[in-house]
């Protein structure tokens, strides 16, 4: 029953850290010129092709050229009027690829499952990345590399040691045999950890 709690624990936290990077630590906008780590090229004009590369980017400073809408949603809640002039894109499932082409980027950040089937497509355009999202540990790791490749490292450091100091609190505030239940929803799902 202890190592339950235990994982249950960890699981709130792993949440709280995913919601803190796109609620509490997203950045309003600014420059998104940036030296990147790969060589002598400037990483100007970024594509993200799933929402919570918009979250990282907005929390790097960092303004996409280039968005996808979920369902009916044009952007994440978190981001709503922070986006500037970024360009839809289309469907996160189907992503418009004239579209993105139009847009001239510089990097494209990709979703490893919803645009598995087109990244031979994508690569073609532009630097192609594609990060793993399945813990608020992947999700910070990859915000670090972004940061390399856009020249952002000593903002991502400010944002994750943010991130870590909510979770440090969070944790804190968790009481041994305590139950929490935390929901989401989309339009197509309703999630819930417990």
């Amino acid at each position: 029953m202890q190592n339950r709690d235990f994982t249950k624990t960890r699981a709130v936290i792993a949440l709280v850290a995913t919601l803190a990077l796109g609620v509490g630590l997203v950045a309003c906008s600014s420059d998104s010129s940036s030296q990147g780590s790969g060589g002598d090229r400037k990483i100007e004009r970024v594509v993200a092709l799933d929402w919570r590369y918009e979250e990282i980017l907005k929390a790097l400073d960092v303004d996409p050229v280039g968005i996808v809408e979920i369902g009916k949603s044009e952007a994440p809640t978190t981001l709503k009027g922070q986006l500037g002039q970024a360009t839809s894109v289309g469907q996160a499932k189907q992503p418009n690829l004239e579209v993105i082409q139009s847009l001239e980027p510089d990097l494209i950040l990709a979703s490893p499952t919803r645009q598995a089937d087109i990244m031979p497509q994508l690569e073609e355009i532009a630097q192609t990345e594609s990060y793993p999202d399945e813990t608020y540990s992947d999700v910070l790791d990859s915000m670090d590399e972004i940061a390399a490749k856009l020249g952002k490292e000593e903002k991502a450091k400010d944002v994750r040691q943010r991130i870590e100091a909510k979770i440090a609190q969070t944790k804190d505030a968790v009481k041994p045999g305590s139950r929490a239940v935390v929901a989401g929803w989309s339009s197509e799902m309703l999630y819930t950890w417990v």
